[in-house]
């Protein structure tokens, strides 16, 4: 081999070792799959909330709009804290008691204001006070990390609410109802399929 291809063949060698080694170092980091059950309680009140009653094709709806918070309780600490979400709307029909709830919500440390969990929520309501729905959101790690060990929340829930609008409600089966799982759920597989 001349002294030339030598030369080049090192710095590529050495280049090819230290990819290894960093595809070596995100395996052992704790990037393979990971899924947690998990499950919590939650309450809120409103905060600036805005309702108006329109006439729809079926009849009137209860539009809801604005922030609502209060707290949310886990066992699971990347889920514990105060909770704030937000109606973008809530749509009810006042005849059948039937509608929507969408919106975004955070859970953030009581003690430092640091996000923790950030998301948004999907819900159909039933006998205009009931929604069953679905939430995704990204878990926020204490300490920033590579993009590939985020975790996120899958969490089916069940909330109800009053007339002052005042909201009770549980995700992750709490009360060992089996149709609202939650799961935290975070890496990706590797290699070749």
């Amino acid at each position: 081999m001349s002294k030339r291809k030598l030369t080049l063949a090192i710095p590529v060698a050495a280049a090819l070792a230290a990819l290894a080694a960093v595809e070596i170092a995100i395996a052992e980091s704790g990037n393979r799959p990971r899924t947690d059950a998990v499950m919590g309680t939650f309450t809120a009140s409103p905060v600036r909330v805005k309702q108006r009653i329109c006439e729809g094709q079926d009849g009137p709806y209860l539009e809801i709009r604005g922030k609502l918070a209060g707290t949310l309780v886990s066992a699971d600490p990347r889920l514990s804290g105060d909770f704030e979400f937000t109606s973008e709307p809530a749509l009810i029909s006042q005849t059948t008691g039937l509608g929507t709830f969408t919106g975004h919500f955070s859970v953030s440390d009581p003690s430092t204001s640091r996000k923790k969990v950030e998301g948004e929520f999907h819900a159909v309501v039933t006998e205009g006070s009931n929604a069953h729905g679905f939430a995704l959101a990204k878990v926020i790690p204490d300490a920033p990390g590579p993009p590939a060990n985020a975790e996120f929340l899958f969490a089916n829930f069940k909330s109800t609410f009053d007339a002052a609008l005042n909201v009770t409600g549980e995700f992750g089966g709490t009360t060992g109802d089996a149709r609202t799982p939650a799961v935290v759920q975070a890496g990706a597989c590797s290699g070749s399929q």
